[in-house]
C-alpha cells in the first residue's frame, strides 16, 4: 500500500490522512472481528462444494435472487407489501431482448477489463489465465480507437481468432463469470443474447456499430447477430439513450430475475455477506503479518475458489486475495471502496489512460473466404 505525499495541506492537517502506526491496531481490530463471526458458526458459504462448473453456476445465481440465512448476514429487503414500489434495477439492467414495451434497459455495461480478469479452468478445473483471445499474435493489449465505423485495411490484416460459435472464447470461464455476467450467445430467460457489433462481408469490406447485412448462400448474416429489434447489444451505439443498447460487449447478470424482467424487484440486497468476512480476515491477516493465521486464511481463500469449482488451491498472497475479492464481490458496491482503501486511486493524473480507461469486446461475424453455411467469429478489440 503506497504512501501519500505529505506535501499535501489536508495531509498535513490530518483530515485524509491515518498515522501508519495505526494501521496494525485497525488490522488487529478486524482479525478480531471475523474471529469471532467464522467462529460463531452462525453462517458459512452458500453451497461451498460444488460437483461441477455448472452446478456452481447454477448455485452462484441463486444465492442473489433466493433469500437463504446460511452467507447472509447483513442487508435490506425491497419487499413493503405494495405491488406496484420497490427497485427498477430488474428492468432498466435487464439485456433489451428480454424487455417488451418501451421500458428503458440495458443500461449496464460489463467492461472487458473486469471479464479479463476472470480465470479459465484447465482440463483438471485448476486456474489459468482468463484473457479473452481474440488475435493470433495474443497482442490482447493492443485496442481499437473508438468509434470507429468501418473496417480499415489495417484492422483487415490483422489476424484474429476464428471462432465457429460467438460464444467459444467465454466456455471455460469462471463460473462467477457465468452465473453473474451475460457475454454474447449466453442463454437468459430462454433466449440466446445477442450481443454482436460488426460485419466483415464476403469482399473484405465491413463496418463496426452499423446496421447492416449481407445474404450468402440462402442466409442473412446481420453485423448486430439479428435485426436490431431482436438484439441487446451496440444497436444506437452513438444514442445509447434510445437504443437501450449494450456496448461493451457484456452486461449484467448478477441480481436480475431469470424467469422475467420486473419492474419492482423484490428480493432482498446484501450489504455484508460471509464470503467479505473470509476476504476481509485474509487481507487483515496478510498486512498485518500475522504469520500463525496463515494456514487458515489461506484455506478461507480457497473455500471461496472452491465454491466457484475450482480444484486446485493457490498459496496465500495478497495478490490473490485482491483478486478474489474483485471477482468475488463484483457489482456489489465493493470495488470503489477497495481502489480507495488500497490507494489504487492516488496519483491517478500520472498515467490515466493506463489506470482509468475501460475497454469493450466487438465481436464480428467475418464472412471471407466463408464456405456456404459456416459462420466463424473474431473479437476485435
Amino acid at each position: 500500500m503506497g504512501t501519500i505525499s505529505n506535501s499535501y495541506s489536508a495531509v498535513q492537517s490530518k483530515k485524509v490522512y491515518m498515522e501508519a502506526s495505526y494501521a496494525s491496531t485497525y488490522y488487529a481490530k478486524c482479525i478480531s472481528a471475523c474471529e469471532a463471526i467464522i467462529q460463531s458458526t452462525l453462517f458459512s458459504l452458500y453451497k461451498p462444494n460444488p460437483a461441477s462448473v455448472d452446478e456452481a453456476v447454477n448455485n452462484l445465481g441463486t444465492m442473489f435472487i433466493t433469500k437463504q440465512n446460511v452467507e447472509y448476514i447483513f442487508g435490506k429487503s425491497l419487499n413493503d407489501g405494495t405491488t406496484t414500489s420497490g427497485s427498477n434495477f430488474d428492468v432498466y439492467n435487464s439485456p433489451a431482448q428480454t424487455v417488451t414495451g418501451t421500458a428503458s434497459c440495458g443500461r449496464y455495461s460489463v467492461a472487458l477489463d473486469l471479464v479479463d480478469t476472470y480465470d479459465d479452468y484447465d482440463a483438471n478445473r485448476h486456474a489459468v489465465s482468463g484473457i479473452v483471445k481474440t488475435r493470433v499474435d495474443n497482442q490482447e493489449a493492443v485496442y481499437m480507437p473508438t468509434p470507429v465505423t468501418t473496417f480499415a485495411s489495417s484492422y483487415a490484416a490483422i489476424n484474429y481468432i476464428r471462432y465457429n460459435n460467438i460464444s467459444d472464447p467465454f466456455q471455460n470461464k469462471d463460473a462467477r463469470f457465468k452465473a453473474w455476467i451475460l457475454y454474447p450467445n449466453s442463454v437468459f430467460r430462454g433466449q440466446t443474447i445477442k450481443i454482436q457489433g460488426g460485419i466483415i462481408k464476403t469482399n473484405g469490406t465491413g463496418s463496426f456499430w452499423t446496421d447492416v447485412s449481407e445474404t450468402y448462400g440462402g442466409q442473412t448474416y446481420y453485423a448486430f447477430g439479428d435485426v436490431s429489434g431482436k438484439v441487446s447489444g451496440f444497436y444506437n451505439y452513438a444514442n445509447a439513450n434510445l437504443g437501450n443498447a449494450v456496448t461493451t460487449g457484456f452486461s449484467l447478470r448478477k441480481f436480475l430475475n431469470p424467469t422475467s424482467y420486473q419492474l419492482y424487484i423484490k428480493t432482498f440486497w446484501y450489504d455484508i455477506r460471509y464470503a467479505e468476512i473470509l476476504l476481509n480476515y485474509c487481507e487483515s491477516v496478510l498486512e498485518n503479518n500475522a504469520s500463525s493465521k496463515f494456514t487458515l486464511a489461506q484455506q478461507y481463500l480457497n473455500d471461496i475458489r472452491h465454491r466457484a469449482a475450482y480444484t486446485d488451491n493457490m498459496p496465500l498472497s495478497l495478490d490473490e486475495v485482491l483478486h478474489q475479492r474483485r471477482l468475488e464481490l463484483a457489482f456489489e458496491s465493493d470495488y470503489l471502496y477497495t481502489l480507495h482503501r488500497r490507494r489504487e486511486f492516488y496519483n491517478l493524473n500520472v498515467d490515466p489512460i493506463v489506470k482509468a480507461r475501460r475497454h469493450a469486446l466487438t465481436p464480428v461475424v467475418d464472412l471471407r473466404d466463408l464456405p456456404s453455411g459456416g459462420r466463424p467469429g473474431t473479437g476485435a478489440r
